[in-house]
């Protein structure tokens, strides 16, 4: 029985083995030209602030390397075949730095060292304590949600100041905590690459084109500057629920029935789906879209007044 047991165990670890083994790199940065946000939070004793970067969708040419812009603050880059990120400020030193390293092994170590406002370094030494798979991130204030099974490296401070404080990379997504999301606090800069100067930063959720990747936070849409109201409108309606499920509903003044057409376009702007024209009373179904961030454009087929909304399909 021992035997038999000892067996079952084997095959189990070699199992597991295999199939981690076979798990596909998840990029970093995404291919086919579609954006990517990540919303974070940053804050000090004074207040707190949600905000959010967009990593856009053009490619950029610099110095024979292929980027991507990052906000205001610089470019970043992906080798797939070493699994490594690189981030380039935007300023005029031209710089490169290591951002991630999802090659690592075991206690190999990670030294964070990033340009800063001042003259300092942000940098500290952090060792590769654990990898594993899973769908759900340990750091996140709220859901830790992930959209799928993904790697997730786990590094221990060298300092024994910071050794509670470990810090996490999940492949293809991020980091909890990361310099890339720390501005300076007491200046409320955000337009810079700055140190964390005081700040405290969390990674809150991310969303690559229109698909919700990660959500550690019930309200991305706040994160993200998505109001859940209209963005422009000359027809006196509203839409609910939003963020919606399944099914979108429109209510004009006094339950006037109109005949309107609807197109739904991601958060660049391009166009998903277009009606031929239904009545208002009837539901928008939006069940088959993936989960992320949309506009509805509404037009009265009648008097021809037209309005936008944004909503997040969940």
């Amino acid at each position: 029985m021992q035997k038999l047991t000892l067996i079952l165990i084997i095959t189990f670890a070699l199992t597991s083995i295999k199939v981690h083994a076979q798990q596909p790199y998840k990029k970093l940065i995404p291919t086919d030209n579609i954006s990517k946000v990540w919303g974070f939070f940053y804050g000090v004793a004074l207040g707190e602030t949600f905000t959010g970067s967009r990593l856009f969708p053009a490619d950029t040419n610099i110095a024979g390397k292929s980027y991507r812009r990052y906000g205001n603050n610089g470019f970043m880059r992906e080798d797939s075949i070493s699994r490594k990120v690189y981030f380039l400020p935007d300023d005029s030193s031209q710089q490169e730095f290591l951002l991630y390293d999802f090659s690592l092994n075991l206690n190999d170590s990670f030294y964070f060292n990033f340009k800063t406002t001042q003259t300092s370094r942000y940098s500290n030494w952090y060792r590769l304590d654990s990898v594993y798979y899973d769908t759900i991130t340990p750091f996140g204030r709220y859901y830790n949600y992930l959209s799928e099974r993904r790697k997730i490296f786990r590094f221990k401070s060298n300092y024994s100041q910071y050794r509670n404080l470990p810090i996490f990379w999940v492949e293809g997504l991020g980091s909890n905590m990361t310099p890339l999301y720390s501005y300076d606090c007491f200046n409320r800069d955000t337009s810079k690459f700055n140190s964390a100067n005081g700040c405290f930063t969390s990674l809150l959720c991310v969303v690559e084109g229109v698909d919700l990747k990660f959500q550690a936070y019930p309200d991305c849409l706040k994160i993200l500057h998505v109001s859940v109201k209209e963005i422009f409108s000359n027809m006196n309606m509203e839409m609910y629920p939003n963020p919606a499920n399944e099914l979108i509903h429109l209510s004009f003044k006094g339950n006037a029935i109109k005949f309107i057409s609807y197109e739904i376009k991601d958060i660049n702007g391009r166009k998903i789906y277009q009606s031929n024209g239904i009545f208002s009373n009837d539901a928008i179904d939006v069940s088959s879209l993936p989960n992320g961030f949309y506009l509805l454009y509404i037009k009265d087929l009648q008097t021809k007044s037209d309005a936008y909304f944004k909503f997040m399909k969940n």
